[in-house]
């Protein structure tokens, strides 16, 4: 049988996509890069490439038994890989926000980032690519699926839940930036104290940011949206383990189960040339790229 134990598929395919990112991360970072154009080539092959590796690696996983296994690979690799093509074109969109000044630009990033998460999602539970459609904002998941005939469903997200709360006890509460952007967020005027010297911060998939009056407030706002938008970046792996007794617990099927943020925490802490300089990571010259459309050079 060509997949073999699942247990021992699981566990191959789980280090071969850790190979991929650590590679193509530790590839992102071997040389300076002197112009926004060097970059793009990478940003882009690295948001196709995620999408591409977890959509053919969860559609093996999930594999039927009478399905051929390099049509299932091929499927979910390109559905994987339209989904995170549209990912990218999605954050490259933030930099409406920034050239409009108009913080109302990011719900075409979160709706367009919506979509093609959906589709990496898909292609990893080896469905079709409309199976089902999900937004996320802030601590609340909203979906519908094909398998509940389309019925809206509304699911906590624990993690975001987290940076919800911890967002809230740095600045105040912005209804009118947290309706205009379809994500929390909150205003802090001691930048220097609560935000640690930064003028804005993402929290998992909440933002706290200075007032509007800083210099750059809206390429601040866009660079921290990037942020929440990478929150989802590695959204389809939860389905790699499709018996997993904690992530599919029916009694708590209102939970959805948001530990596929924990791969954006190894790439930001671990790969780096230098862990002291946090421009080194991938996610932090991703959010420069796409909300200033500037190249961050690494830390020397």
């Amino acid at each position: 049988m060509l997949l073999g134990s699942l247990g021992r598929t699981k566990f191959r395919l789980i280090c071969f996509l850790g190979c991929i990112l650590v590679c193509q991360a530790i590839e992102a970072q071997q040389h300076h890069i002197p112009t926004f154009e060097s970059q793009r080539n990478k940003v882009f092959a690295y948001n196709v490439g995620i999408g591409a590796a977890i959509g053919g690696i969860g559609a093996l996983i999930n594999k039927k038994p009478n399905e051929k296994w390099w049509k299932t690979l091929a499927k979910g690799a390109g559905v994987g890989a339209a989904g995170g093509f549209i990912n990218y074109q999605a954050k490259n969109a933030t930099f409406l926000i920034t050239k409009n000044e108009e913080v109302g630009y990011a719900w075409i990033s979160k709706l367009g980032h919506s979509v093609g998460a959906s589709m990496v999602e898909n292609a990893a539970m080896n469905r079709d690519f409309w199976a089902s459609w999900h937004i996320s904002m802030g601590p609340v998941r909203f979906q519908i699926d094909r398998q509940n005939k389309y019925r809206p469903e509304v699911k906590l997200l624990p993690i975001a839940l987290a940076g919800t709360i911890a967002a809230a006890t740095q600045g105040k509460f912005d209804l009118k930036y947290t309706f205009a952007s379809g994500t929390p967020v909150f205003v802090s005027d001691s930048v220097g104290g609560a935000n640690g010297g930064k003028l804005g911060r993402a929290f998992v998939n909440s933002i706290v940011i200075a007032p509007a009056t800083v210099e750059d407030f809206y390429g601040i706002f866009a660079h921290e949206y990037v942020h929440t938008l990478q929150y989802e970046s590695f959204l389809g792996i939860n389905h790699f383990y499709p018996k997993n007794k904690f992530l599919n617990n029916p009694k708590l099927n209102w939970i959805y189960w948001d530990t596929y943020f924990a791969v954006n925490g190894f790439l930001f802490l671990f790969i780096d040339d230098d862990i002291r300089c946090k421009y080194n990571s991938m996610i932090e010259r991703e959010a420069s790229h796409f909300a200033f459309r500037e190249a961050l050079p690494l830390c020397k």
